[in-house]
């Protein structure tokens, strides 16, 4: 593993909040504010980032409906998913753009950027109740866990990842459950179980084959385990 790509970038999605012009309205300039704090993120301008996004979350969330469960629609079936369970617990609940959750996201990536862990983790978690089941997520909470020291809350995150990967779009699929795969190896490697990381990263080269990242981790197990 040793470090991760952290964002992979946003798509648009379904926008179900207020009336359906304004529902379009807010979801269009959320996807249109995820855009811009890329482009000042790319140019170095990392407060302007933050600021586009801060202001637009506020204006976004000020369009919820109060009692409502809201999700954000990062793919077809993750959007069946949680309306699903919603309706399982009779509970009101909306999809929204999926630039809601990735901005958030992306502020969590600035923290750990500046090597504050434990602060992305807790941000990602936040992330994480509008988007329970995303593997993204759940690799990226992993990776800030386990490097803030909490290697058993990392290793829960990453075979949450794992299981949730099927929920993502299937052309992604194979690429979240290899870079699960592949941090549980490196958790188990810290917490020195080579044979049952060494079995994590032979399984992720079934999904990533051409994997120089899993080749070199089990070429560290070869000349380091006892």
């Amino acid at each position: 593993m040793r470090g991760l790509a952290w964002f992979v970038g946003a798509g648009l999605a379904v926008c179900a909040v207020g009336s359906p012009a304004s529902a379009q309205d807010a979801g269009e300039a959320m996807d249109e504010a995820l855009h811009d704090a890329l482009g000042a993120r790319r140019a170095g301008d990392v407060g302007k980032a933050q600021d586009i996004i801060s202001s637009a979350v506020t204006a976004f969330e000020d369009s919820f409906e109060d009692g409502v469960d809201v999700y954000c629609a990062s793919s077809p079936t993750a959007t069946i998913t949680y309306m699903a369970l919603a309706a399982s617990q009779k509970h009101k609940a909306i999809a929204v753009t999926d630039s809601y959750c990735d901005a958030r996201f992306l502020l969590a990536y600035q923290l750990a950027e500046e090597g504050t862990y434990a602060a992305a983790a807790q941000a990602i978690e936040r992330v994480l109740v509008n988007d329970p089941m995303n593997s993204h997520y759940l690799n990226e909470l992993g990776f800030a866990r386990s490097h803030a020291g909490d290697l058993a809350g990392g290793l829960e995150a990453y075979r949450s990842a794992q299981g949730c990967a099927g929920l993502a779009d299937e052309s992604d699929q194979p690429h979240w459950t290899a870079l699960a795969l592949r941090g549980q190896g490196w958790v188990l490697i810290e917490q020195g179980k080579w044979d049952e990381a060494e079995a994590a990263f032979h399984e992720s080269l079934e999904f990533e084959p051409d994997s120089e990242v899993a080749q070199s981790e089990l070429n560290y197990i070869a000349q380091n385990r006892n």
